[in-house]
């Protein structure tokens, strides 16, 4: 029977704290994804530029080059690459995916690259 009172105390002390408007850790009026949005903006405000051996006037061959060992990741990169290149009308978003130029895809694809033409040259020295 002891046993039953504290559970039904139990029970009373966590409608007092709901019923008080007391809240856990969160305050109140905060949205949680608000500073997931925060943070994300600032990351694309801070973003560099990054250098490419090649341009959109001349974008990387669908081929490897001669030396190019990983010719698939290459390959791959190369048609990842030109599907995400700036917009035409201002270049400042992809044209692919929408993102703020240079989006996260053309930099892991020009990454890719780049990483191919630097192995190939320390195999050809």
């Amino acid at each position: 029977m002891a046993r039953h009172d504290g559970e039904q105390r139990r029970t009373e002390v966590r409608l007092d704290r709901w019923q008080s408007g007391r809240q856990s850790r969160r305050k109140a009026g905060t949205r949680v994804g608000f500073a997931t949005e925060q943070r994300t903006e600032q990351r694309r405000t801070r973003r560099k530029r990054t250098e490419s051996l090649y341009s959109v006037e001349q974008p990387p061959p669908l081929e490897a080059p001669r030396g190019v060992e990983e010719w698939v990741g290459w390959e791959l990169a190369a048609k990842l690459w030109r599907e995400h290149v700036p917009e035409q009308l201002l270049g400042v978003d992809c044209a692919t995916c929408g993102s703020e130029w240079p989006c996260d895809a053309w930099e892991l694809a020009n990454g890719i690259l780049n990483d191919c033409h630097r192995a190939a040259q320390v195999a050809g020295e």
